[in-house]
């Protein structure tokens, strides 16, 4: 039986959360992904790029899911993030993340960012 959309969601926050961004994507990122990140190019190898120099950036970086909604091919998250890295200072966010998933595995993420 498949994994549940929300549990797919959890596990890949989850290993994001463990520093192990390349389990993540490798496990749940389709390789078509697309994304509204506009400092990366489309495509999972340039997506996965942007969260391995995040990871390195904020190593203490934690996101906390508050809220998750999902349908049979949609999840929306409302998540915290904590300690992220600018400019040698620590913010923290409030971040909407809207994924699409075909097959187990995430195809679109677009996010909506505001300090909390």
């Amino acid at each position: 039986m498949p994994k549940p959309n929300k549990d797919i969601i959890q596990n890949f926050f989850s290993l994001i959360n463990t520093q192990q961004p390349e389990k993540a994507f490798e496990l749940y990122v389709s390789e078509n992904i697309t994304h509204n990140f506009p400092h990366l190019k489309q495509g999972k190898q340039n997506l996965l790029s942007g969260f391995q120099a995040a990871s390195k950036a904020s190593p203490n970086k934690k996101i906390t899911i508050k809220e998750m909604i999902s349908d049979p091919n949609t999840v929306v998250t409302i998540s915290q993030v904590k300690n992220i890295k600018r400019n040698d200072t620590e913010i923290n966010l409030l971040v909407a993340h809207w994924f699409e998933l075909n097959q187990g595995l995430i195809t679109k993420i677009f996010s909506i960012k505001e300090r909390s």
